[in-house]
């Protein structure tokens, strides 16, 4: 099946119907920094989110996952300089912001999403953010991707977003994130903080499932310094305005006949990226075709699937309709699949490339592995290693520490059938073959090594599966940061 995707701007408020800002509260000390960041959809949403493996958990993971037991969402709220983790009033403090956040914008606490990243042990006050909310939904706006990815940054030093977009009989559907992350990255489970929104129809069940493929094959291989942090999360919203539901048949459900003349205002991506605004008022402009769906006035809340409509009951300012979904013939799970996992990976490799004091992105390919997990443990193995991660910052073509780190990956594997190549910008060059060194041209292998964006790839020679993994170089930088990081 052959798919067109492509990368068009507004990060999270690329898909229809899905407003942000970010402002600065005063949670963060000095002046300047941003720390508090909202996403709201204008739609009752389906949601799913993955967390962090750590034994130590945040206490909004514990909250998030108590709100997204129905599989609905409405909001998401994240504020960065606290982690709200490893502290007695930590539970309290993050459903209290989501009782600021619902409050603000007519809705239900358990239909807010809460993320919180900063420093451990450190109670949150919410003062600021209870002073700070009126401002933040004022400010909500389809433009305000861009300054709720830079609320949520901490030691990043670039803001992280993305979004594509693709067609499914003839409708674009776009799917948006921005995430943040720069050191304590090596997750099992998914990345730091990643938020990410669609304006697909797609079923909580099903849409937990593609995340988790989707986690599998970028943010898990992401690694900057092995370390896997306790506020690391990922969550999706779904809120169905593009007209097009995703099945796990693999078929997809539009109305072909509608248009802005009979049941529903059809709304398009600009070609800036930016969903249209819809006609009304209020930070939530809510559907007024009725029927059972993530409503967060009703007492058994059941997500968008199928003909489900927003329920406008609990939900002010009605202003729009979203498509009626009717069956058609095509395939569009592996669609929202491949484009699900680009954008991941897309923004995996930023998180990689802005790792703390990071010079060089740097990706390991491995091919010829006897089966996945062989090739997965080894790519993780020379990602994670410190030994690989400084001789690439000191551009040194240390082969043998690449070959040590697959060797001790945790694979069944013949060392002496294993090739090591360097690749950059400026050439490739064989450093190891057979599992043995040989000469090769110290002058042009420094030249490779000297770009910012490096390639190893490691030829294992011994089957047909491969994997991939990110990561950094290690630098003095790291440790200048990480010395005095709550300084």
């Amino acid at each position: 099946m052959e798919l067109h995707i492509q990368f068009v701007p507004g990060g999270v408020c690329a898909p229809l119907g899905f407003k942000a800002s970010g402002i600065r509260c005063g949670i963060r000390r000095g002046k300047t920094k941003k720390d508090l960041a909202l996403i709201v959809s204008q739609a009752p949403s389906s949601a799913a989110a993955i967390y962090t493996t750590n034994l130590v958990q945040a206490a909004p993971i514990f909250v998030t996952r108590e709100n997204l037991s129905d599989g609905c969402a409405r909001a998401l709220i994240c504020n960065s300089g606290i982690a709200n983790t490893a502290v007695s009033d930590g539970v309290e403090k993050a459903r209290g912001m989501c009782a600021i956040t619902a409050a603000a914008l007519g809705i239900e606490p358990c239909d807010v999403i809460v993320a919180s990243t900063g420093v451990i042990g450190q109670s949150l006050n919410l003062e600021p953010i209870e002073q700070g909310i009126t401002q933040l939904v004022a400010e909500l706006s389809p433009e305000g991707g861009s300054l709720a990815a830079e609320a949520i940054m901490t030691t990043d030093t670039v803001k992280k977003e993305a979004a594509v977009t693709f067609d499914v009989g003839g409708r674009p559907v776009t799917i948006g994130g921005i995430c943040k992350g720069s050191g304590m990255i090596n997750p099992n489970m998914a990345t730091m903080l990643a938020f990410l929104t669609t304006d697909a129809d797609i079923a909580p069940e099903l849409l937990a499932k593609m995340l988790k493929e989707a986690a599998d094959a970028s943010f898990n291989r992401v690694s900057v310094d092995g370390d896997t942090s306790t506020n690391d999360m990922l969550s999706i919203m779904a809120n169905g305005m593009s007209g097009v539901r995703i099945v796990d048949s693999g078929q997809w459900t539009v109305d072909s006949e509608a248009d802005e003349t009979t049941n529903y205002k059809l709304q398009i991506t600009n070609t800036d990226g930016h969903a249209k605004e819809p006609v009304g008022g209020g930070p939530l402009d809510a559907p007024h075709q009725t029927a059972n769906t993530c409503d967060g006035g009703a007492p058994n809340r059941s997500p968008p699937t199928g003909n489900n409509k927003p329920n406008p009951s609990a939900i002010p300012n009605s202003s729009f309709l979203i498509p009626n979904l009717v069956p058609a013939s095509s395939n569009s799970y592996e669609k929202f699949q491949f484009a699900l996992n680009a954008l991941c990976m897309h923004l995996a490799k930023m998180l990689a490339k802005d790792g703390e004091g990071a010079t060089k992105l740097v990706e390991c390919n491995v091919c010829g592995a006897p089966d996945i997990e062989a090739a997965r443990k080894a790519a993780d193995a020379v990602i994670n290693s410190p030994l690989v991660k400084t001789a690439l910052f000191g551009c040194d073509a240390n082969w043998g520490r690449i070959l040590c780190a697959v060797g001790y990956a945790g694979a069944a594997l013949d060392i002496s059938k294993i090739s090591i190549a360097f690749v950059s910008a400026a050439g490739k060059i064989l450093v190891c073959k057979n599992g043995a060194g040989f000469e090769f041209s110290e002058e042009k292998a420094l030249e490779i090594l000297k770009c910012n964006e490096i390639t190893v790839e490691v030829h294992l020679n011994q089957g047909g599966f491969a994997a991939s993994a990110w990561g950094c170089d290690l630098s003095y930088d790291y440790v200048k940061i990480n010395g005095d990081y709550r300084s």
